[in-house]
């Protein structure tokens, strides 16, 4: 299957080259710098959100984890991959970029985050995309976010590539294999956590891979929107349960939605 992958990737890269060359051209710039986004330490903590990366940056390639790494793209040449894997001994670091989509990218490994303000290359009109930081103030940007670059980006991401729509399948298998599971803890008499914790078991994912905060709600917890617990105490009663949960492959996401009566009827 990884075959697929391997296939269809640089087709795609291709296709997301073609759309920010032309969005950049059209916004009047030479180079833009996508900022996967960083790390952030709770209040009062040493323990860091969960993070989610820039889709922006995920868009190019299959790095969900990079926190502090940059994609730096001038129109027509190679992409940069600025790529931060710090030597640290309190966590396990990302791996070293691998597999089929490192040869189509200039890697080059930053052991210290702010050490790419120096790779960056020259450019007079360089727009950053991304979670914005103080101290980028000084690192050469002439836009930082401009509505004349995304926008038309935004648009184009609405059509797939074969490559993503396989991504997306990949995801939507590891969620139907969830649900299937979610469903069985259902039908044995589980609570909203039990439900919960067979969706991720039979997923093979954690919450933090998920997509999103998953939904499972029984009884009248079915009637709020986004109910986001789960009770860990069974219900007295067992009348209906729904869950809208889904995965991610690549960073390319399942969402999907069912609802089930728990007695035998036309529901």
């Amino acid at each position: 299957m990884s075959d697929v992958l391997a296939r269809d990737y640089p087709a795609h890269l291709a296709a997301v080259r073609r759309q920010f060359d032309a969005a950049l051209q059209a916004a009047g710039l030479e180079q833009v710098a996508i900022y996967a986004g960083a790390l952030h330490i709770q209040f009062l903590d040493d323990s860091p959100y969960p993070f989610k990366v820039n889709p922006q940056f995920k868009w190019w390639l299959p790095l969900t984890d990079a926190h502090d790494s940059f994609i730096v793209y001038s129109a027509g040449k190679k992409p940069l991959l600025l790529y931060y894997q710090p030597d640290d001994y309190w966590h396990v670091p990302p791996a070293p970029p691998a597999g089929y989509w490192v040869d189509q990218f200039d890697v080059r490994i930053l052991k210290d985050a702010d050490a790419a303000k120096k790779e960056l290359p020259s450019a007079a009109k360089r727009a950053f995309i991304g979670e914005w930081r103080d101290h980028f103030q000084d690192w050469g940007f002439t836009q930082v976010n401009p509505q004349t670059l995304l926008n038309p980006l935004h648009y184009a991401r609405a059509a797939k590539t074969p490559y993503e729509l396989e991504c997306m399948r990949r995801a939507n298998v590891s969620g139907v294999r969830g649900h299937i599971a979610a469903e069985q803890a259902f039908r044995a008499g589980g609570s909203e956590y039990d439900i919960h914790n067979a969706f991720v078991v039979g997923s093979g994912q954690s919450d933090d891979q998920h997509a999103y905060h998953a939904i499972v709600a029984l009884n009248e917890h079915a009637a709020t929107l986004h109910y986001q617990h789960w009770e860990i105490a069974k219900p007295a009663a067992r009348h209906s349960f729904l869950i809208d949960a889904g995965t991610q492959f690549h960073g390319y996401a399942s969402d999907i939605t069912r609802t089930y009566s728990a007695a035998d009827d036309e529901f």
